[in-house]
């Protein structure tokens, strides 16, 4: 399969070690995404549609390896870097559990 995938990781908080423009393997069963049960309700397939995406995929952490590091710098990946940077700084200084969320959002 080549192109957008979402991929649910099991158990999700601990840390997966991937960056940006890295190629992964991840062994899996893709599945097209359902549309909705209810009538008028809220259609995901069709919003992932339009993000591109129009398979998930639902595994475990072991099941993901990295086989390919990105080593090149675009000026994409630093301003994720630097967004990515700037989110771990905000977090050591904001420690409300329910207003973090909300204060990052209003500074990134």
């Amino acid at each position: 399969m080549r192109g957008n995938l979402l991929i649910y990781i099991k158990d999700s908080a601990h840390a997966f070690n991937c960056s940006l423009g890295d190629q992964i393997l991840v062994y899996c069963h893709p599945q097209i995404v359902p549309g909705p049960t209810n009538p008028g309700g809220f259609d995901y397939a069709a919003y992932l549609h339009g993000k591109g995406i129009w398979h998930q995929a639902f595994t475990d952490l072991n099941r993901i390896t990295v086989i390919i590091k990105n080593d090149s710098y675009s000026l994409f990946t630093v301003a994720i870097s630097l967004r990515d940077l700037l989110l771990e700084k905000l977090k050591r200084f904001i420690n409300q559990k329910n207003s973090s969320g909300w204060s990052i959002a209003a500074w990134v």
